[in-house]
C-alpha cells in the first residue's frame, strides 16, 4: 500500500480527529503511520506537549498517532493529557 500525502483541507481542525493511537516506541508509530491512507500536515500543539504526532486518515476516520518523545518514556496518563490539551 502506498501512503498518499495530500494537502490538508483548510477546514480540517483539531476537532475533526476522533481516534487517538498512543505508542511508546517510534518504530511502532511508524508501523501505524504506514497504515494511513492519507497523511496530513502537522497542526500546532500545546506549548508544554512533548509528544510527537502523526496525523492522517484511515478510511473515513481522522487519526492522531501519538508517540512518546522523551527518553525513558512517560506515564500513559501524561501522554494522554498532552494529547487532550493539543487536540
Amino acid at each position: 500500500m502506498v501512503v498518499a500525502t495530500a494537502p490538508q483541507p483548510a477546514s480540517l481542525t483539531r476537532d475533526d480527529y476522533t481516534i487517538g493511537w498512543i505508542s511508546a516506541l517510534a518504530v511502532k508509530s511508524a508501523a501505524v503511520a504506514a497504515m494511513l491512507n492519507i497523511k496530513h500536515k502537522a497542526l500546532p500543539i500545546a506549548p508544554r506537549d512533548t509528544n510527537t504526532y502523526i496525523l492522517g486518515t484511515i478510511g473515513e476516520h481522522n487519526i492522531i498517532i501519538a508517540c512518546i518523545n522523551k527518553a525513558g518514556g512517560l506515564p500513559a496518563y501524561i501522554v494522554i493529557r498532552n494529547l487532550i490539551e493539543s487536540f
